[in-house]
């Protein structure tokens, strides 16, 4: 797997990209995964792991990037372990990354709010 890290010299540690063609996934505890399309934390949905699950999901939001932005390779995926996930999960993630042939994928943090919400839920 070949891995991209930006040069901190070169910028200011921020890439920007449309919300559109972003879909950020919170992984939870028993293999559950929230996600959310662009910034609208709103609208969370949950998925698990299997092919009906995250798989489909990553599919249909490339096939919605194709048609709105011309090219599937832009859409972006936010991976966001939380405390409740176990490395397992980053790797089945990480793993569907490869499998669907995506190639903008980033695995950060999750935010203060995305954390509040899985621990209300979970």
């Amino acid at each position: 797997m070949k891995l991209i890290i930006p040069d901190d010299n070169k910028t200011d540690g921020h890439t920007v990209t449309a919300a559109g063609k972003t879909i950020s996934f919170l992984l939870g505890d028993a293999d559950k995964i929230y996600y959310y399309n662009g910034d609208s934390t709103g609208n969370i949905h949950a998925t698990d792991y299997s092919a009906a699950g995250l798989r489909s999901v990553i599919t249909s939001k490339k096939a919605f990037v194709s048609s709105h932005y011309g090219n599937s390779n832009e859409t972006v995926i936010l991976i966001k372990p939380t405390k409740g996930s176990t490395y397992g999960n980053i790797v089945d993630a990480l793993d569907e990354m490869q499998i669907n042939m995506v190639t903008r994928y980033v695995l950060m943090d999750a935010d203060e709010n995305e954390n509040t919400f899985i621990e209300k839920i979970d």
